[in-house]
């Protein structure tokens, strides 16, 4: 068809235009904003605007939003735009998918140009013609695949989109086998490919779609959740009647299907009494501390996470100040670089590193030959007792001892959604978090920190705080006092000081 005859702006349109004509030119543009429902829109608004560089992107959505109707649009509308490309729409089956798309694709199409989207024989293949021309080589094809479907169906395809229709029916194994032979290396040759999830969560917290993609997702800031309560198109009543039907507001169908929430299973989670309402908290550290670096250092297998931690005498709270995240097989010298640049210019005053004996030596070796100043004078962490150690940093969340600030991001992650091997005799591994690695180092800094008084004895305290002895506070402590929620340590009588 060449270059549309319109320009970009719509306002700009001539009014003569009829309805029918707007549609058409739409259609060729693949701006298919028009047919969505009102509440459906801010789900296109997110799908218009995936992040460079992110492969997978999951939007949690509730049911009653349209959701497969929305996903053949999207398909639709990038078929359209991409000559010469395949997009996939996967569901748990072939035939299970190709009975929720393919009335709706002939529902949608009813508006099209005649000739753009052509259905094949094949009732699972549908031909994009951009320019109306079936003899044209550089169609795009719209396949309808299945997590049940053999690993080589999609071998030798560079696929522009994959849109995941929904994966609560979806096996672990097929998920995962599909995921990762099937799936993703078709993404590997694409022009900013990307696999989408527009689903409700799985009945099952054990699902690699939880333990995986949504913590990688989280990660990546690459999530968007719609509950019940986004869906403007739902009266009170409508409302109500969802919960009535789904089993109450407290029951596990309601929470998954329509608030997209994902139960924590005490059986298989790391730290089931870790809740990030009340253990992520914005706080200043304390006037005074024992500054402490932990290390769970991951070598050519696992991730290596430093944290930067403390603990608030006055408060009796474990602080985790700051955190440091390497992949496997990341340099020694990368990564004492950058811990060094987290400490900055807080007195470390213990250093703990869960390493190999020889690295532990290596980092208490002099720089040069003829020079005290160690590479990175550092200990082992005590590690008598696995068990009681996860135990104990339990029981420090449960018990809002321990609290991890809103910039440690991997730590929350690994808090939330670090599991169990299927003994529970050990940590889990995944893509993800690694061999729960957050968790571990968590685990040391909590056995580890020094609980013991800064002050010294309790009236060198009192005379500490009386006579104002404060030390300079960093910039990011004073950042974090200006902000909400903050906790701050009182002086004593009459000598109070505000921060």
């Amino acid at each position: 068809m060449g270059e549309p005859a319109l320009g970009d702006d719509y306002w700009d349109w001539p009014e003569s235009f009829s309805e029918s004509e707007i549609e058409h030119e739409l259609w060729m543009r693949g701006d298919l904003e028009f047919l969505l429902w009102e509440q459906q829109l801010p789900i296109w608004e997110k799908l218009q605007n995936l992040p460079e560089g992110i492969v997978e992107f999951v939007i949690l959505c509730a049911r009653q939003f349209g959701k497969s109707y929305l996903g053949v649009i999207y398909a639709l509308s990038e078929a359209i735009k991409t000559r010469y490309g395949w997009i996939l729409i996967v569901g748990p089956d072939v035939k299970q998918t190709s009975d929720i798309v393919g009335p709706r694709m002939r529902k949608i199409c009813r508006s099209a140009p005649p000739g753009l989207v052509v259905p094949m024989k094949a009732s699972n293949r549908y031909h994009v013609y951009h320019d109306l021309d079936r003899s044209a080589s550089d169609y795009t094809e719209i396949v309808i695949a299945g997590f049940n479907e053999n690993s080589s169906s999609q071998r030798g395809k560079t696929v522009h989109r994959i849109l995941i229709e929904e994966i609560v029916d979806v096996p672990e194994d097929d998920f995962l086998t599909a995921i990762r032979s099937d799936l993703g290396p078709a993404m590997l040759h694409s022009d900013n490919g990307k696999i989408v999830y527009l689903t409700t969560p799985p009945k099952y917290p054990s699902h690699p779609f939880v333990t995986e993609t949504l913590v990688q997702a989280k990660l990546d800031d690459a999530l968007a959740v719609f509950t019940i309560e986004d869906n403007i198109a739902l009266s009170a009543q409508q409302k109500a009647n969802a919960i009535k039907l789904a089993g109450g507001i407290n029951s596990f169908d309601y929470k998954r299907e329509y608030l997209c929430e994902i139960g924590r299973d005490p059986r298989i989670i790391c730290l089931p009494d870790y809740d990030a309402a009340r253990n992520v908290r914005i706080f200043g550290l304390p006037l005074v501390a024992f500054m402490c670096v932990t290390i769970d250092w991951g070598g050519v297998r696992d991730k290596t996470v430093a944290i930067l931690h403390c603990y608030d005498y006055l408060t009796n709270k474990h602080l985790l100040w700051d955190e440091r995240v390497f992949e496997p097989n990341t340099s020694t010298d990368i990564i004492l670089k950058s811990v060094k640049e987290m400490e900055g210019h807080h007195t470390i005053w213990h250093r703990w590193v869960d390493a190999p004996g020889q690295l532990i030596v290596d980092l208490n070796t002099p720089i040069h030959q003829h020079t005290s100043e160690l590479c990175y004078p550092c200990s082992l962490p005590i590690k008598d007792d696995w068990q009681a150690a996860l135990n104990n940093l339990n029981v420090a969340f449960a018990l809002e001892k321990t609290w991890i600030h809103p910039r440690c991001k991997f730590l929350q992650v690994s808090a939330e959604s670090g599991i169990l091997n299927k003994n529970k005799t050990d940590f889990d591994r995944n893509d993800a978090l690694g061999h729960m690695d957050g968790v571990a180092a968590m685990m040391y800094a909590e056995r580890m920190v020094d609980r013991e008084s800064p002050f010294g004895s309790g009236r060198e305290a009192m005379d500490y705080l009386q006579n104002n002895a404060i030390p300079p506070r960093s910039q990011d402590t004073r950042e974090a006092i200006d902000q909400s929620d903050v906790i701050i340590p009182k002086a004593f009588g009459r000598h109070r000081r505000a921060m």
